[in-house]
């Protein structure tokens, strides 16, 4: 908001307002999810719910159902929808999707 207000034209120079940019750029890529979807999906498909711990966090806070690709190191009550097989093969991937 201070951005759009002009505020961080009085407060910061040129090169800090063009980082400070940078990083809301980044944020707002990583960290902006659901909330630029229009209409909500029906379900989501998570491949490895271990290390898209941030997505699955997200995916149940909106109350949708997930379906997840695991292996037997995830933990089954982070998907609706448990897949359990070799989540780190591309061809296991790709045969399940």
């Amino acid at each position: 908001s201070k951005r759009d207000s002009g505020e961080l034209a009085k407060m910061y120079t040129k090169l800090e307002r063009l980082f400070i940019d940078r990083e809301i750029a980044r944020l707002q890529e990583r960290l902006g999810g659901l909330s630029a979807i229009t209409k909500r999906p029906d379900a989501f498909v998570v491949v490895d719910t271990k290390r898209e711990t941030h997505a699955i966090r997200e995916i149940k806070a909106a109350g949708l159902p997930i379906i997840g690709i695991m292996s037997s190191d995830c933990d089954l009550k982070d998907a609706t929808y448990p897949i359990v097989t070799n989540d780190s093969s591309r061809a296991t991937v790709t045969l399940v999707l």
